[in-house]
């Protein structure tokens, strides 16, 4: 049987138009959506993407199903995100990812600019420096006081990323000397915090939280650029004297190389009506948080300025930038 003029018509006009279920972003998701958060289960990005995967499933009548990742300071995550194929995968991660990675490895296996299209933001996170009682201080100037007093005593680790980077600027701005023990597994980091064991830990408010409600640990400052409704008598970096170490790095949802502007901004708007829940905004702060939702526009112009306040941090413990991000 020979088709007629007019089903051509049809057929082009609804190509056209968007409306195969392949090209409508009205229409998506059409299938489960997997959210890759380069991190461990428990980790302050993995507790913030589970709390907001059900309120996203309830606007897009999809399962959203959070994936673990991590691995090489996110860098496997992150891989594994920019060479999914199925338009129905998202990553939720700290702009570290898209920031701090390229000015610290000379080849990543993705383009953080190309193939991570930042789609929204839901909260600045807060970075802490935590000690044990042990340790005897209870400031920052404590701590500068006792490492001098006693060089190559103390002992510190961090959350891999920018949590380590910003402890070395520290050490590096008051030339001080204390071991770094270097951990896979940062409840063990945890553990050791407030058995004594080391002496400081630099992680996101969230993943310090358990030891900071047992009150074996303290926080002596956090790097927002205010303080956290979670712990207002703590001060920030800047407060304590040390505004270089200041780093409002947004987390966020990132969306693949080609994603249309439409869907982009279907998600985006989706998102931050999934954030705006009293409950979740309550919850998000009392662990820590800063909820701050942002725009794709707003998130890309956040990401901009964090990659300069990155920079310094970097050029402060003496690191080289790689060879492609010279002169950027």
């Amino acid at each position: 049987m020979l088709m007629t003029l007019p089903f051509f018509l049809a057929i082009g006009l609804a190509m056209a138009c968007g409306c195969g279920r392949s090209a409508s972003s009205s229409e998506w998701p059409t299938r489960p959506v997997r959210v890759i958060v380069p991190f461990g289960p428990g980790s302050g990005a993995d507790v913030v993407a589970r709390l907001l995967a059900p309120r996203l499933s309830e606007r897009w009548r999809q399962p959203v199903v959070i994936d673990n990742r991590p691995g090489a300071d996110g860098i496997v995550g992150v891989q594994a995100f920019a060479v999914a194929t199925d338009r129905h995968t998202l990553l939720f991660t700290p702009a570290g990812q898209v920031t701090l990675s390229p000015l610290l490895h000379e080849r990543l296996p993705f383009d953080p600019v190309t193939d991570l299209v930042p789609i929204a933001a839901v909260v600045n996170p807060s970075i802490g420096i935590a000690t044990t009682s042990i340790a005897g201080a209870a400031s920052l100037s404590d701590l500068v006081s006792r490492a001098r007093r006693e060089p190559d005593r103390l002992m510190w680790a961090a959350v891999p990323g920018l949590p380590e980077v910003i402890f070395k600027a520290f050490l590096a701005i008051e030339k001080l000397q204390m071991k770094h023990v270097p951990y896979r597994d940062m409840s063990v980091a945890l553990q050791d915090l407030g058995a004594g064991r080391i002496h400081v830990l630099v992680g996101s408010v969230p993943t310090l939280s358990p030891l900071l409600q047992s009150g074996r640990t303290r926080l002596l400052a956090v790097t927002t650029t205010a303080r956290i409704s979670a712990a207002p008598e703590v001060p920030t970096t800047t407060e304590a004297g040390y505004p270089d170490l200041s780093a409002d790095g947004k987390w966020g949802f990132y969306g693949w190389r080609d994603i249309p502007d439409a869907l982009r901004e279907k998600i985006s708007q989706d998102i931050h009506l999934a954030v705006d829940d009293p409950a979740l905004i309550a919850k998000l702060s009392n662990m820590g948080m800063i909820v701050a939702p942002a725009t794709a526009e707003e998130f890309t112009r956040a990401i901009d300025h964090h990659r300069e306040q990155i920079r310094e941090m970097v050029r402060l413990i003496g690191l080289k930038p790689p060879s492609s991000e010279r002169g950027r």
